[in-house]
C-alpha cells in the first residue's frame, strides 16, 4: 500500500544527539509524485515528549483523524528532523493516523518559516 501526504506512520529515525536509531511516528510531507519517481517518502519526526522551542509544531486532536495515541495525550512534530524513508523499511501496512488537510497546510507553512526561513 502507498501512503499519502499527511499520513502518520512509524519509522526508525536517527536521533541527532546520540546517532541512535529510534522508532517514532512521522508525518509524510511529500506528495505522491515523490514516491512514484523515487520510491521514498519525506517524513518529519513526531514525539510525545514535551519540547518547547521554535521547531515544535504542537498537535491536538482537532488536527487529526483519530485522537492522539500516547499516554500523555500530547504530540508534536519536530519540524527540523526531516528525512526520507524507503518503503521497504516502513513496517506499517497502513497509516496509524492522518493530519487533516488544514493542519497539514499549517504544518508545511510552519516548516517553511522556521526551518527554511521562507
Amino acid at each position: 500500500m502507498s501512503f499519502n501526504k499527511g499520513d502518520i506512520i512509524h519509522y526508525s529515525f536517527a536521533i541527532p544527539d546520540t546517532g541512535k536509531l529510534e522508532y517514532h511516528p512521522g508525518v509524510i510531507l511529500s506528495c505522491k509524485d515523490v514516491f512514484d519517481d523515487d520510491g521514498c517518502y519525506v517524513l518529519a519526526m513526531m514525539t510525545s515528549i514535551v519540547i518547547e522551542d521554535k521547531f515544535s509544531f504542537i498537535l491536538d486532536n482537532s488536527m487529526l483523524d483519530k485522537p492522539i495515541d500516547s499516554e500523555s495525550g500530547y504530540s508534536q512534530v519536530r519540524c527540523h528532523l526531516i528525512t526520507y524513508a524507503l518503503k521497504k523499511y516502513i513496517k506499517d501496512l497502513r497509516p496509524n493516523n492522518k493530519l487533516k488537510p488544514e493542519a497539514f497546510r499549517l504544518l508545511i507553512a510552519y516548516i517553511n518559516e522556521v526551518v527554511f526561513e521562507v
